[in-house]
């Protein structure tokens, strides 16, 4: 019964540690903290791409728990259908409490990113929304 107990405390603690995990957007990390933190940007004046940080992170420091970190990108049409962008895989320790990847989007749009780990669970998904500047 011990037995029981534990394997289903240890099941808990790993689902909610999974089911903690952050995506944000940023501009740029630093000091493992994300800068402009937003779910909206603006492409640079000088350009028509943007360079946009996807950072992961376990809740209060909880290690991500996995070897790899796969990001799925979709565009978001305009009837909200996923076109799928691309697949990045990012190498890792699993004692990281964060991770980021640096993306180029290159057109203005709706963009979705799905986080999964090594085993193909869904750790996080969010989206957010490349402006042109005009």
């Amino acid at each position: 019964m011990k037995k029981v107990f534990a394997l289903l405390t240890m099941l808990i603690c790993i689902s909610a540690t999974h089911s903690q995990t952050s995506l944000k957007f940023c501009t740029g990390v630093d000091n493992y903290k994300c800068q402009f933190n937003n779910t909206k940007f603006i492409t640079s004046p000088d350009s028509t791409t943007a360079k946009i940080y996807m950072m992961v992170s376990g809740a209060n420091d909880i290690p991500l728990s996995t070897t790899k970190l796969v990001y799925k990108i979709y565009n978001i049409d305009a009837k909200g259908n996923e076109l799928y962008m691309a697949t990045l895989d990012q190498e890792m320790k699993p004692d990281w409490v964060f991770a980021w990847y640096p993306y180029t989007f290159n057109t203005p749009g709706k963009y979705e990113v799905k986080i999964y780990n090594d085993v193909t669970e869904m750790l996080s998904t969010k989206s957010f929304e490349l402006f042109d500047k005009y």
